[in-house]
């Protein structure tokens, strides 16, 4: 059976210094691989390396890109894609981004919002055409607005997604969502409000990266 490659989030320490001396973009490099943590990190704990963390969770292969300053500072590679065939990781092999694309769809957002273009407060259906959120009981008080969508307060579906397999073809935008309306056995349930707007988070996993 084929190991997919999985795309992991790793929570790095990067040590603040007083050197008024820049570092090396090696030296940097190597704070990376070797200055990984848990979610917490107190002073004089362990820290491991990204082949170490690698082997302990059984993840064949990873890909670093640090962005600095707007742009891509250095990109890395580790491991391999599969473990029979061998074939190594390289900066140009293709990841599913799962979660990692919500804060950059969210930055994304915002940054619509900074130039005066959307609302975090108006109802998303405003900006939707193509496909718009449909309105049920939980929607009849208030309207979903983006603000709910990024902070998973809307109370929308679907959780979570399977991704599509490297020999199938990914289907635009539109067309995905209108398979999320009339959904098959082996897809997730449709898109809709299951709940009311409110303050507290909703399980959501998908609505600030999808709609």
């Amino acid at each position: 059976m084929k190991n997919i490659t999985c795309l992991v989030s790793i929570t790095l320490l990067l040590s603040c210094s007083t050197s008024k001396t820049p570092e090396l973009p090696n030296e940097l490099i190597t704070k990376v691989e070797t200055g990984l943590t848990g979610p917490v990190y107190l002073v004089g704990d362990s820290t491991w390396t990204i082949e170490a963390r690698m082997a302990k969770y059984d993840v064949p292969g990873v890909s670093i890109a640090v962005i600095k300053d707007n742009k891509i500072d250095w990109i890395k590679s580790y491991g391999v894609m599969n473990k029979e065939s061998k074939e190594p990781v390289t900066n140009q092999t293709l990841f599913q981004a799962g979660s990692i694309s919500k804060p950059v769809a969210a930055y994304g957002a915002l940054h619509e919002v900074e130039q005066g273009k959307i609302s975090l407060d108006e109802n998303v259906n405003t900006y939707l055409k193509s496909w718009k959120l449909p309105d049920n009981e939980f929607t009849a008080e208030k309207k979903v607005a983006l603000k709910h969508l990024l902070s998973h307060t809307g109370g929308v579906t679907v959780h979570g997604f399977f991704g599509y397999s490297s020999d199938l073809p990914v289907p635009t935008l539109l067309r995905y969502w209108m398979v999320q309306l009339q959904p098959t056995p082996r897809q997730s349930a449709s898109t809709k409000c299951l709940r009311k707007v409110s303050a507290t988070r909703a399980v959501a996993t998908a609505s600030c990266n999808k709609c």
